[in-house]
């Protein structure tokens, strides 16, 4: 594995970095939560300057932790972005190019769950499946891979419920992973706050929506797009990620009942972004401009500064970030 850690930056940073323990050392991470919240573009989160409520939990969580102003996934689409977030390779050195073509990663490629688990922590992902499938070994080093077509409310439970099997002495690494901002089916409680009154034909795509935005062929097919249905598709997308925040917010809540929060390194991502009109089109997995590549990247533990980081940082370098602070 590479390394070339997001850490390696702050230490260069006047006032930042990990905090030290009386010794003089680096607090050790003791377990790591790993979320990555698919299809997630950077700037419609409040804490990225967005004017709309979308994610005022993970903007809390920002202001209290380590947060990457100006992170950028390694693929526009969901197989290579993963691979490389878990593997610290570039997509061509894990034989991805464009989605239509997907394959299993080569099994050469070290994943940081290898390395965790070969350290003694126990390592467990609870996933939605497609691109994200222990079909193309996303799955290595993990003792279970589990793939549940579930909302990150459900993820969040079943994550729960793992925690309470471990022993009190076990360190452990959870990956986590939704599609919920992928779909663009928002429950109704989210609807009624961002998705304003439209009888527009996208209605009539229902669950298909998704399918028509993303796919570019599909896409095409789909009559000159007037503003109100453009602003449908961007309320649409906004009230899903309230519903992850929301999530979010349990999955907090969950650490702290269990008396994990002090002990666990919590990373919010995101694999690629998501297009509406920058560029002419919708969607993702065509094209390398910002709205498709810039995303998220929030840590939060004890041992980190309260910071913004302005550098430029790459989900190339997360995996060895997480060796180097566990």
């Amino acid at each position: 594995m590479r390394l070339h850690p997001l850490l390696m930056l702050l230490a260069l940073l006047p006032g930042c970095g990990p905090a030290p323990t009386q010794s003089g050392e680096v607090a050790q991470v003791r377990n790591v939560i790993l979320l990555s919240i698919d299809t997630l573009r950077a700037d419609h989160l409040g804490a990225y300057g967005y004017e709309r409520p979308t994610s005022p939990f993970m903007d809390e969580l920002g202001r209290g932790g380590l947060l990457f102003e100006q992170a950028y996934s390694q693929a526009p689409w969901t197989l290579p972005s993963h691979g490389s977030m878990l593997m610290s390779r570039h997509p061509s050195s894990l034989g991805e190019g464009v989605w239509e073509r997907p394959h299993r990663l080569p099994q050469e490629a070290v994943s940081i769950a290898e390395v965790l688990r070969d350290a003694g922590l126990r390592t467990r992902a609870i996933v939605s499946p497609g691109f994200v499938s222990a079909t193309f070994g996303l799955d290595q080093g993990f003792e279970h891979y589990g793939e549940h077509k579930r909302d990150l409310a459900s993820t969040v439970k079943r994550a729960g419920r793992w925690l309470d099997t471990l022993a009190p002495d076990e360190r452990f690494f959870l990956f986590l992973h939704t599609y919920d901002v992928h779909e663009y089916q928002p429950p109704d409680v989210s609807a009624e706050q961002f998705v304003a009154p439209y009888d527009g034909f996208l209605r009539e795509l229902g669950e298909k929506l998704p399918m028509f935005v993303q796919d570019r062929a599909m896409s095409r097919t789909l009559p000159d797009l007037e503003p109100a249905d453009q602003q449908h598709l961007i309320d649409l997308y906004d009230a899903t990620i309230r519903t992850a925040d929301d999530a979010v917010a349990e999955l907090w809540r969950t650490l702290e009942q269990r008396g994990l929060e002090q002990d666990t390194l919590l990373i919010i991502t995101s694999d690629h972004g998501e297009e509406f009109f920058e560029h002419g089109g919708t969607g993702h997995g065509y094209t390398l401009h910002d709205e498709n590549t810039h995303v998220p990247l929030i840590l939060v533990h004890p041992s980190l500064p309260a910071r913004r980081i302005a550098t430029q940082v790459r989900l190339l370098d997360l995996a060895p970030t997480i060796a180097l602070l566990t």
